[in-house]
Order: C-alpha cells, then structure tokens, then sequence
C-alpha cells in the first residue's frame, strides 16, 4: 500500500470522529434542551397555590414524631384520616417522580437537590415508615411493587450525599456573583 492510498482513509477516519464528536455534543445539548420544560412544570407544580409546598407544609406541621412512630404499621393508603392520607400520598408521588426524572437522567440532579432536596429529605424522614410498611407487605404479594417509592428514597438520599458539595457550590456563587447572604 503507497502513501497515496493511505491519505483517503485518514481523511475519512479523521471526519468520521469529527462527526461522532458532534453528534455526541449535539445529543448532550438536545437531552438538556428536553429537561428544561420538564424542570419548570416540575418547579411550578411545588410552588403553585394548592400545589404540592402546600401538602409538603401539612404533613411537616401534622404529622409528629408520636404519629410516625404509633402509625408504623399503617402504609399511606391505610392512613385513617382521609386529608392526611391525601397530603402524605401527594407530597411522595411528587418526589417520587423527581426522583425517578434524576434517576433516568432526563432532568440535572444538581438543579432540583438545591431547590426541593432538603424539603424531599424532611418528607422522607416524616413518611419513611409509612413507605417501608407498603414495601414489607408488598413483598409477601405476587405481584407486589416492593421498590415502592424508590426513588422518592433515592431522590433524599442525593441531597443528604450532595449537601456539603451543594453548600460549598452556593457559597462560591455567593463569593463570586457579590450576592448577600
């Protein structure tokens, strides 16, 4: 083989990389591009009247450390008080499905773990044992989901892993852009 017919394969294999380079870069920016609309209707269905930061507020201030603990055995759909069981199931549906939307990938985690991550971390501590007594009798059935709410675990896991390194983001922004405190 001469020098010649060497020079059109390096070409073309040097243009075939070029174009997987773009295509990659190009997927990147389109996923990005995708999550955006996802994260506003996530943001404001937490923060619209009626929406879920007023579910979050009822089980914070309603559900006290007593009624975790003497409920243990209860799951959210056995919850006995109908406004309760309602607030609870709507507060770990939401975070659930953020937590599934990090999971997969389509939405930054960094985005939502700063904005509802410490509000996702509080619900889960009030409604832990709720989920996990779901999951126990779950398990015992044939087809019982016993990964309930998962991800809701899952989505409090990253803020309790991600604090520090969130904190110490925030503090550099604060430093950097001159913002107060």
């Amino acid at each position: 083989m001469e020098t010649k017919d060497i020079l059109p394969i390096l070409i073309s294999s040097v243009t075939f990389l070029t174009s997987l380079v773009f295509f990659w870069l190009t997927a990147k920016q389109t996923k990005k591009n995708n999550s955006i609309p996802a994260l506003i209707d996530y943001l404001r269905e937490w923060r619209k009247e009626g929406g879920v930061i007023e579910s979050y507020y009822f089980i914070v201030n309603n559900f006290s450390e007593d009624d975790v603990a003497n409920e243990s055995q209860l799951t959210l759909s056995t919850i006995k008080d109908e406004i309760r069981k309602k607030h609870a199931k709507n507060v770990s549906h939401y975070f659930d499905n953020l937590g599934l939307l990090v999971y997969s990938g389509a939405i930054e985690e960094k985005y939502l773990v700063s904005f509802v991550g410490v509000n996702a971390q509080k619900s889960w501590d009030i409604l832990k044992n709720f989920i996990i007594a779901q999951r126990r009798l779950n398990k015992d059935e044939p087809f019982g989901d016993r990964h309930y709410q998962r991800h809701f675990e899952y989505f409090a896991l990253l803020h309790r892993k991600g604090i520090s390194a969130l904190n110490r983001e925030l503090d550099e922004l604060v430093k950097n852009e001159c913002l107060e405190i």
